[in-house]
């Protein structure tokens, strides 16, 4: 679990797993959590026992648990669409890279790529 705050965007970095295992296993962690935080908001409805400033950081909690458990599921559709459409090893060499450059990075390689391509032909 990466508990860093990207400044930019004060939302937490993205870190991919190492395997598809690993992302199943982490997004039904995350579910769980997820199912308990909604839990635990609506025993205090009923117990009128509801602290804003404890519902706040639930809530948040439960938005960031949210925002990850999207951000794994989207690395593995990704993943498993490449399977699907028959992609090659440099698709999943980009695949595996990208995820190490921030996204003004990642445009500089692709035009410096392409700058080389252009060249080449």
């Amino acid at each position: 679990m990466n508990h860093e705050i990207n400044r930019d965007t004060g939302l937490p970095t993205f870190t991919p797993p190492t395997s598809l295992s690993e992302a199943r296993a982490r997004i039904a962690e995350l579910n769980s959590a997820i199912r308990s935080i909604d839990n635990q908001i609506s025993v205090r409805e009923l117990g009128n026992n509801l602290d804003p400033d404890w519902l706040k950081r639930s809530t948040t909690s439960q938005n960031f648990k949210m925002l990850e458990r999207d951000r794994l599921q989207n690395w593995l559709d990704d993943r498993q669409e490449m399977v699907s459409r028959g992609k090659n090893v440099n698709d999943y060499i980009v695949a595996v890279v990208q995820n190490d450059y921030d996204s003004n990075e990642w445009e500089n390689v692709l035009r410096e790529a392409r700058e080389i391509m252009e060249l080449g032909d």
